[in-house]
């Protein structure tokens, strides 16, 4: 028998989990800006059951800056939401460190179109995408 993955409540509500953005999961905002597309909030290929976040409170607790999320990714931004959001979208939230990304997380559980929706509806920018011609 195969345990069912569980919630991990010491994340607390409150807490953000930061989302890695590839620049083509950005879109035009109407309003001459982009914002992030539902494509952002999809389960990896990889893993279908779960994308990937990393855990705010355990970047400061370790003394990392939040550009740490996005060495490496040229080009990337990063958006935040809350882990109160992923569960009232009945989404569990799983630490998943890694050797050089100890505030991994996963998001796990099926993400219908409204559910990538509301991610996308409420994220917030944390580190801004770099302006059409600027390096990443």
């Amino acid at each position: 028998m195969v345990d069912s993955p569980a919630d991990d409540n010491t994340i607390e509500n409150d807490w953000r989990l930061f989302r890695r953005i590839s620049p083509q999961w950005l879109v035009p905002d109407g309003a001459g800006g982009r914002r992030v597309s539902t494509q952002a909030f999809q389960n990896h290929p990889t893993n279908p059951q779960a994308f990937s976040v990393h855990i705010e409170r355990v970047l400061q607790q370790l003394g990392l800056p939040n550009e740490s999320i996005i060495a490496g990714h040229s080009g990337y931004s990063v958006v935040a939401i809350t882990a109160g959001l992923v569960r009232q979208h009945k989404q569990l939230i799983q630490r998943a460190p890694e050797t050089l990304d100890p505030a991994h997380a996963h998001v796990l559980g099926k993400k219908p179109g409204s559910v990538k929706k509301a991610f996308s509806e409420a994220a917030v920018w944390v580190i801004p995408p770099p302006m059409a011609g600027e390096p990443g």
